[in-house]
């Protein structure tokens, strides 16, 4: 268990590196939505509305905060 928080850890400080906040959306990176962006940009997404359809419906970030820039 205490693996796998050190490697969501990681996993959030890369992505913050490149500047993607996706823990400020996600409450869990490493869940359904949060697996469904990673590996979306590990295939080379970069389409912030094509990576926003992948958040799901479940999710209660307020769009205003989940929508690109």
């Amino acid at each position: 268990m205490r693996e796998q928080a050190s490697h969501a850890q990681r996993i959030q400080k890369t992505l913050e590196a490149a500047t993607l906040k996706l823990a400020s959306v996600l409450t869990d990176i490493m869940g359904q939505s949060g697996r469904a962006v990673l590996d979306a940009l590990v295939a080379g997404e970069t389409d912030p509305e094509r990576l926003l359809a992948l958040i799901g419906p479940r999710v209660k970030a307020p769009p205003r905060r989940s929508a690109p820039p």
